[in-house]
């Protein structure tokens, strides 16, 4: 972790240094937050398919996120976030859910500094590090303001079909911003330069980076008042606002393909206590042969302000994935993978804790996150006690 810090302090001279600013550090209690954030699934799977022959069903309980870190301020315009990772801890590899198992391995997730380069605007702040990709809304949405029961794995394949990784998390710069157009209009952007690896510690013996961006367009109340690297999903707020959204991804010629390419669109609507989130996209790429595969994801909950605790909310969301049949060839998935959840989430201070119970309904052909028809393995459906706790 010492390591991590000393990166952070010589970025933080190196920016200020820069910006040609005199050095006023902020205290040590805003400069420096560390900070817990779980999310245990107590789950129960059903009709899961290993070779083709049918697995148990099981009770199984696991900590779909453990991210533990330190976030601050050490200068008014200059923040950085470090979260590491020990997810999917103790998970059954039978499990119907998504995710590998982890039996105690804990890893670094993000590291990133963000600088606002402007005293007084919030339309340009620079971050660089280890980083979620904007492809999409729901590729930087953080988990924790989540209506459905977890991230929809339509963001998943785009961020593997871009970056190599299903989570993403590349090394690069971006820069973001966020400001009101009008009384009624406001408007985000991010655009980063990544420099992902297919390949897994490389990007090959030829070169090209990752250029990707996503503008949010919103009518009405202010979506954010101030820029902040990820988005929320369930904001439990009572603004009544619109907003569009488009992203995309381009490389060119590398080891892997010749070109690859992303395009997203997606709303957002916030009326009172109902919210939706509607998002599609496509991926196409080049390696010798031509394939394409695209995404879609619907999501709606209703916030009920409950008299005894708390805001109780219904949910209901689909997803699914379509690739065609030559995804291998190119180094991809294939095939139907379908996912229906409905749920109910109980918020508590806020976004700070949540219990929530979902049902899961998956279906799928091909090779892909449900259906791997080379094993001819298959996952089934789960019912899931949840709870989370942002310390």
């Amino acid at each position: 972790m010492r390591k991590y810090f000393c990166c952070l302090f010589v970025s933080i001279l190196s920016i200020s240094a820069f910006s040609g600013e005199q050095l006023k550090f902020n205290n040590f209690d805003k400069a420096v937050v560390p900070f817990v954030a779980l999310q245990i699934w107590n789950t129960v799977s059903f009709d899961n398919q290993l070779s083709g022959e049918a697995v148990d069903s099981r009770y199984g309980m696991y900590f779909r996120r453990a991210r533990p870190g330190f976030k601050g301020h050490p200068l008014d315009r200059l923040y950085y976030n470090v979260q590491l990772s020990a997810d999917f801890l103790g998970k059954d590899q039978f499990l119907s859910s998504k995710g590998p198992s982890n039996t105690g391995a804990i890893k670094v997730w993000s590291a990133y500094i963000t600088y606002r380069l402007s005293k007084q605007s919030q339309w340009f702040n620079l971050t660089t590090g280890y980083m979620l990709p904007h492809i999409s809304r729901e590729s930087t949405t953080t988990p924790w303001t989540m209506s459905s029961l977890d991230k929809a794995e339509t963001s998943c394949y785009l961020r593997q079909f871009a970056t190599g990784k299903s989570n993403g998390i590349s090394s690069g710069i971006n820069l973001g911003g966020t400001g009101v157009l009008s009384e009624y209009m406001s408007a985000s952007y991010n655009f980063a330069f990544l420099s992902n690896m297919h390949g897994g510690v490389t990007q090959g013996r030829e070169y090209a980076p990752l250029l990707i961006g996503h503008l949010i367009l919103t009518i009405g109340a202010t979506e954010r008042n101030a820029y902040k690297f990820t988005a929320d999903d369930n904001v439990l707020s009572d603004n009544i606002f619109v907003s569009f959204g488009v992203g995309a991804s381009f490389q060119d010629q590398c080891d892997y393909f010749q070109k690859n390419t992303t395009f997203s669109t997606d709303l957002k609507l916030n009326f009172k206590g109902f919210h939706l989130l509607t998002e599609y996209s496509e991926m196409k790429r080049d390696a010798g042969v031509n394939f394409k595969a695209h995404n879609f994801l619907i999501r709606s909950g209703y916030n009920i302000d409950w008299k005894y605790s708390g805001i109780l909310e219904p949910v209901f969301s689909y997803r699914g994935f379509y690739g065609e049949d030559n995804g291998e060839e190119v180094g991809f998935y294939t095939g139907k993978d379908t996912q229906v959840d409905v749920g109910i989430n109980w918020w508590l201070s806020g976004q700070k804790m949540k219990i929530n119970v979902h049902y899961l309904v998956n279906s799928g052909n091909g090779n892909n996150f449900s259906s791997k028809e080379s094993d001819h393995t298959k996952r089934g459906n789960i019912a899931v006690l949840g709870l989370q706790v942002v310390l």
